[in-house]
């Protein structure tokens, strides 16, 4: 008899940011993954299309892995998506965080 193992289904739940920046995915297990995240969305009839950041919030004490059960996104759109502020075209960086705008 072939043994089968099932590992338990990893439940996702949505939230906004506190400034409704970006949306917060939980998994009951685990953090989920960004496939999971876009299968999330699409069964739930979530509109989410374009290119989104994945975040992770740093800072505090060391966190267990296994305590880790949320990944956070950021739409890349028309703002810069670390400090969310425009585009400016005539600079090679964000005058903000200092990123290239073409990396």
């Amino acid at each position: 008899m072939e043994r089968t193992e099932h590992m338990a289904v990893n439940k996702i739940t949505h939230s906004w940011n506190e400034d409704y920046t970006g949306l917060i995915f939980t998994g009951s297990q685990r953090q989920p993954t960004p496939v999971e995240v876009h299968n999330y969305c699409v069964a739930q009839h979530i509109p989410l299309e374009g290119v989104y950041i994945a975040a992770v919030r740093l800072g505090g004490e060391w966190t267990p892995p296994e305590d880790a059960k949320s990944i956070e996104i950021f739409e890349f759109g028309e703002n810069c998506p670390v400090c969310g502020k425009a585009f400016v075209l005539d600079t090679d960086i964000c005058p903000i965080c200092h990123k290239r705008w073409d990396s």
